[in-house]
C-alpha cells in the first residue's frame, strides 16, 4: 500500500540558520522513512508551501539589514563611521538553490499549484469552504488543499493520504470529508512529524507501539511538570546569553517536592519577573538512545508572574505550590502555581528531557526561546 505525506509550511518554519528555508521536521522523518525500509511512503511540499518559505526568509533577510543599517547610522554620532549593507539581487536565488538541494537530498517530490480558476477560488470563499474561514481568509491553504486533490487524482496517486498541519481549526472534518469525496481516498490530518510516524506504525503495521511508548513518555513527564517549572524558577535569575540560556539539573528528578519559595532576589530584576506559572507543554520529538532510555524534546510555555505596582519584599512573596488545590464550596480547581496577586504574560521555553522509563526518572535540559 501506498502512502503520500504533505506538510504545511506551519510545520516548517525556522528561523535560524537563516540560508535554510526549513527546519529539521523533514529530515527526522526521512531518517524514519529509511530506517524502517518504507520505499512506498512519499514525502510531498506542494508549491505554495515552499514559495511562502522563501518569501518568508528574504523578508527575514530585508529585516536583518535594515536592523544593521539603523544601528550603524546611530553609531555616527559617536565617531563609527560603519559602512551600510546594500542588498543584492542573489537572495531568492540563493534560497531557490538551497530548496532544491534540500529536496534532493531528503527525496522529498515537488507537487505543482493546482489548476483552479479565480472565479472558483472566489466562488469557494464566497461559500466559505474549508480552508477558507468566516472572513474568507484561506487562500494559502486553499491552494494547498486542492494541489493535494489534483495530486491525488493523478498518475501517481496513492492509496491513503496524510497531510501535516497544526491548523486544525480550517483543516478540519469537512476538508477530509471533501478529499474522501472528489478523490475517493483517505485523508489524515495530523498536527506533527510524531503522529505521522504513530499513524505509518499503527496503519502498516510496524508493530513498533509507537503511540504507547511515546504517552508512557508524555505521563512520566506530566507527573514531573511541577519538577521542571520548579527548575525553570530555580534559575530565573541567569542572563541569556546570545538570546539562549542552557542549564541542567544535576541529578535525575525522581519525585514532586513539596514546595518551592521566590527568592528575593527575583523581585529585584529589571523586568520584575518574580516567576513562572505552568501554562502549557507541547512535545515536539521522541528520540531512542535505548531500549528504555529516551531523549524527549519539547516546548514548555509558562505565565510570567510579574510584581505588580508595589515592591514586596520575600517574605510577602507567594509561595509555589505543586499541588493540585480543589474548592470544596465551587469545586473551583487550582493548579500548580502562585496565588493571583501578580499579572503575567507568557515564555516558552525549550527542553530536551532524558527519560529512564525503566526507572521513572527524567533529566531535563532547559533553554530560553525568546518570542
Amino acid at each position: 500500500m501506498k502512502y503520500k505525506i504533505y506538510l504545511d509550511s506551519n510545520r516548517l518554519y525556522n528561523q535560524i540558520p537563516l540560508e535554510e528555508p526549513f527546519n529539521l521536521q523533514i529530515p527526522e522523518l526521512r531518517e524514519f522513512l529509511d530506517e524502517h525500509d518504507l520505499g512506498d511512503v512519499d514525502i510531498c511540499l506542494p508549491e505554495i508551501v515552499i514559495r511562502e518559505r522563501i518569501q518568508h526568509k528574504l523578508e527575514s533577510i530585508t529585516e536583518k539589514i535594515d536592523a544593521i543599517n539603523s544601528h550603524a547610522n546611530s553609531l555616527k554620532g559617536v565617531g563609527h563611521n560603519i559602512r551600510k549593507i546594500k542588498p543584492h539581487t542573489d537572495y531568492k536565488k540563493i534560497l531557490q538553490d538551497k530548496v532544491k538541494d534540500f529536496l534532493k537530498k531528503n527525496k522529498v517530490i515537488r507537487i505543482g499549484m493546482p489548476s483552479i480558476t479565480k472565479d472558483d477560488l472566489i466562488e469557494r470563499a464566497i461559500n466559505k469552504m474549508k480552508p477558507f474561514n468566516d472572513n474568507t481568509a484561506g487562500f494559502k491553504d486553499t491552494l494547498i488543499f486542492l494541489s493535494i486533490i489534483e495530486d491525488a487524482l493523478g498518475a501517481t496517486s496513492a492509496d491513503r493520504y496524510i497531510f501535516c498541519s497544526n491548523d486544525h481549526k480550517e483543516f478540519n472534518q469537512d476538508v477530509v470529508d471533501e478529499f474522501k469525496a472528489t478523490t475517493g481516498k483517505s485523508l489524515y490530518i495530523l498536527s506533527d512529524v510524531t503522529k505521522i510516524k504513530e499513524t505509518l506504525d499503527e496503519l502498516i503495521p510496524l508493530n513498533l507501539h509507537l503511540e504507547e511508548r511515546n504517552n508512557k513518555l508524555k505521563n512520566l513527564i506530566m507527573n514531573n511538570i511541577g519538577n521542571l517549572v520548579a527548575l525553570v524558577n530555580k534559575d530565573i535569575n541567569k542572563k541569556p546569553t546570545n538570546g539562549l540560556n542552557f542549564f541542567a539539573v544535576n541529578e535525575p528528578v525522581t519525585s514532586i517536592f513539596s514546595q518551592y519559595t521566590i527568592n528575593s532576589r527575583f523581585g529585584k530584576k529589571e523586568e520584575d519577573v518574580v516567576g513562572y506559572n505552568y501554562d502549557d507543554i507541547v512535545f515536539n520529538s521522541f528520540n531512542e538512545s535505548s531500549e528504555t532510555n529516551f531523549t524527549v524534546s519539547a516546548s514548555l510555555t509558562v505565565k510570567v508572574i510579574r510584581k505588580d505596582n508595589i515592591i514586596r519584599e520575600s517574605s510577602e512573596l507567594d509561595v509555589f505550590r505543586l499541588d493540585t488545590v480543589i474548592d470544596a464550596q465551587t469545586d473551583a480547581i487550582f493548579p500548580p502555581g502562585y496565588n493571583s496577586r501578580f499579572f503575567s504574560d507568557k515564555k516558552t521555553f525549550s527542553i530536551n528531557i532524558d527519560c529512564d522509563i525503566k526507572n521513572n526518572t527524567i533529566l531535563p535540559h532547559i533553554g530560553l526561546v525568546w518570542f
